[in-house]
C-alpha cells in the first residue's frame, strides 16, 4: 500500500506540475494578445474619432448615428486594462463606419475622411497583424487536447481578431 501511495502522489505531482507549466504557456500569449492590444488603443481611439465625424457629416443617417454614440459610450464603459473587450466592441463599431463610408465616399470632405481612416489603418498594420497572429496562435492552442482542458478548467476566453478597418475606395457609383 504504501508504494501504491508513493505511485499516485509522484503522479499528481507530476500532473499539477504539468498543469501549471500549460498555464503558464498559455498566459504568456494571452498576455502578448494584451499587449499588443494595449499598443493599439491610442491608433484605435484615432481611428474611431475619424469614423465619427465621418458619421457625423451631413447627410447623416439617424441609425447609423445612433448605434455609433450607443458602441463608443459602451467602448467607454469598458474597464480599465480590458483592452481584448475594447477589442470586441471596436469590432462592432467599424462595420457602422464602413456604411457610413460607403454612403459618403462621393463627396469631397467623406473621401478626405475616408483616407484619414485609411491612414490611421495603415498605421496600425504591423502591430494589427502582430496581433491577428498572437490570437491565432492562442485560439490553435485552447482548441488542442491538453492545452484547451488546461484553458477549460481556467476559464480563458480566446480573444478576437481586429476587424479590417482599412476602407476601400468606392469608385463608379
Amino acid at each position: 500500500m504504501d508504494a501504491a501511495l508513493r505511485i499516485l502522489m509522484m503522479i499528481v505531482t507530476v500532473a499539477v506540475i504539468l498543469f501549471c507549466l500549460v498555464y503558464a504557456r498559455l498566459d504568456r500569449e494571452n498576455y502578448r494578445c494584451l499587449s499588443l492590444a494595449r499598443e493599439m488603443e491610442d491608433d484605435l481611439r484615432k481611428w474611431i474619432a475619424a469614423g465619427g465625424e465621418l458619421v457625423a457629416a451631413e447627410p447623416v443617417r439617424a441609425e447609423d448615428a445612433e448605434a455609433f454614440e450607443a458602441l463608443t459610450a459602451e467602448l467607454d464603459a469598458v474597464k480599465k486594462g480590458k483592452h481584448l473587450d475594447k477589442i470586441r466592441v471596436v469590432n462592432r463599431i467599424a462595420p457602422v463606419v464602413w456604411s457610413a463610408a460607403v454612403e459618403k465616399s462621393d463627396t469631397f470632405a467623406g473621401a478626405r475622411k475616408v483616407r484619414e481612416l485609411n491612414d490611421i489603418a495603415e498605421s496600425l498594420a504591423g502591430l494589427n497583424e502582430a496581433y491577428d497572429l498572437s490570437v491565432g496562435k492562442l485560439a490553435a492552442r485552447l482548441d488542442g487536447g491538453l492545452t484547451g482542458l488546461v484553458a477549460r478548467i481556467c476559464r480563458m476566453k480566446p480573444a478576437e481578431r481586429l476587424a479590417e478597418l482599412r476602407i476601400p475606395e468606392i469608385r463608379g457609383r
